[in-house]
């Protein structure tokens, strides 16, 4: 039976900020290369951007680098189209949260659009979401 294991949201953050605590980090990527298979949730995808963003401060750029390299690796299984889609939107338009191009993302890949929203933000700048009328 092939051997799948899926990580936590704070266990891709290591992956990210490994100087902080290197013996983890490393404790990932040998975990990453003893399974066949890795799964992302899309939810420890999402958690994990948030946590870099706002508590680390990276920059949108690195956090979409990190990832894409990270989807590059044959061991790890997770929503790929969905979160470079998400990405690209991440990182042009800065005024949004990676939440809501996750949304605009998922929408548009599944052929649910417009993503009905009340944020004029997001409205604005996503051809993909349209400002719900009261």
């Amino acid at each position: 039976m092939p051997k799948v294991a899926s990580l936590d949201t704070n266990l891709v953050v290591q992956l990210l900020v490994t100087r902080e605590y290197p013996e983890i980090s490393e404790a990932v990527v040998r975990a990453i290369e003893a399974n066949q298979m890795t799964h992302l949730a899309d939810l420890a995808i999402t958690e994990s951007v948030f946590v870099l963003s706002k508590h680390y401060r990276i920059e949108r750029k690195a956090i979409a680098g990190f990832f894409r390299a990270l989807f590059k690796n044959p061991r790890i299984n997770c929503n790929v189209s969905l979160f470079n889609k998400a990405f690209d939107y991440f990182i042009n338009h800065p005024a949004l949260s990676f939440e809501d191009c996750c949304l605009v993302a998922y929408a548009e890949l599944n052929n649910a659009s417009p993503l009905l929203t009340n944020d004029r933000t997001l409205a604005k700048q996503l051809p993909h979401a349209e400002l719900i009328k009261a």
